[in-house]
């Protein structure tokens, strides 16, 4: 109580100091929390509050006051509200805490993709591609500005399962003629579409050919050339006169030579002109003069080999004279 000083006999009035609460008794100016539920902490203060002249017991039961200085639910945002303004069109929000925040006293709500039936309609102004013949449409990525929610297509080739029946090539494209393999090309079928494969028929590999073709190592005669005459992966061979064969001895057109056996007599290879084969031309190696033997011997002359052309070239010798006479054997 204060005095009142303005008479001789002091008077009194009540005054308020103090704040009874369930959590104590505070002065005034003090504070202190309460836990509202789930952990939500609001403040209250001791605040002044002066009466006027009254000794009531029941107006001293009222003369403190307790206020809420700081209630941090007031400010929480709800579901609606990030539903609403912070959610786009093809999200809605969750709470994703559910054990509030003592700091804040707010749920704590996150966007996510909308349920189905919902994100279907969302999405609904984004057309689908069109898929060709023989494709069919998946899921491939999201679409751009959609927060990763409305799914994109892309157009894929049915599985080879169907694909061998729908596509001409699949099977009856065959490689028949030796040698050959089917391999696929990177054409597009412009019948069936790009899903269907296309081949073409291609040699096999050199160590398989080897193994497959009749004529891969075929053989001429001496004095003959192979020749192919295809151009398959399998090669087919024909056998051309070539050259000139005699005494196991093989020579091109246009060179001569002289046989051991005959070496009075040059061997030349030419080349027929009815046949178009090389043919030997035999001729005489020396151009010997003639003599006439018959003459010789009848005026007592002896035929005799000259020696200067290895005896191929002869000589006619008298006793009483010597008198040479070239000729040819």
């Amino acid at each position: 109580m204060d005095p009142d000083t303005d008479g001789c006999c002091p008077l009194y009035k009540c005054r308020c100091d103090i704040c009874h609460s369930e959590y104590g008794t505070f002065k005034v100016g003090d504070t202190w929390k309460k836990d509202i539920g789930g952990g939500c902490m609001v403040t209250y203060e001791c605040t002044k509050h002066r009466l006027g002249n009254t000794t009531s017991f029941m107006d001293l039961e009222k003369c403190h006051k307790s206020e809420i200085k700081l209630d941090p639910s007031t400010h929480c945002k709800s579901e609606i509200y990030h539903d609403t303004y912070v959610c786009n069109s093809y999200q809605t929000a969750v709470e994703y805490f559910p054990v509030p925040d003592p700091n804040t006293c707010c749920s704590e709500y996150k966007c996510i993709c909308k349920e189905e039936m919902q994100l279907q309609m969302a999405c609904s102004n984004f057309t689908k591609e069109v898929c060709g013949e023989h494709m069919h449409s998946i899921e491939h990525g999201t679409i751009s500005g959609t927060t990763d929610c409305c799914p994109d297509h892309a157009c894929v080739c049915n599985n080879d399962t169907m694909l061998r029946n729908d596509c001409d090539q699949w099977t009856d494209y065959t490689c028949n003629k030796p040698g050959y393999e089917r391999i696929q090309t990177n054409t597009v079928d412009k019948t069936n579409g790009p899903c269907c494969p296309t081949y073409t028929c291609q040699c096999k590999p050199e160590e398989e050919l080897r193994q497959e073709c009749v004529m891969w190592n075929h053989t001429c005669s001496v004095g003959e050339r192979r020749e192919r005459n295809n151009t398959d992966c399998c090669p087919t061979y024909e056998c051309v006169c070539d050259k000139c064969v005699m005494d196991e001895g093989i020579y091109p057109v246009n060179v001569s030579w002289v046989s051991p056996d005959d070496i009075c007599t040059k061997q030349t290879c030419v080349l027929d002109p009815i046949t178009g084969c090389p043919a030997i031309n035999p001729s005489d190696k020396y151009d010997c003069p003639y003599v006439d033997t018959d003459d010789c011997i009848k005026k007592g002359g002896s035929i005799l080999g000259n020696e200067s052309t290895s005896g191929c070239c002869k000589i006619c010798k008298y006793s009483h004279f010597l008198s040479i006479v070239y000729y040819s054997l």
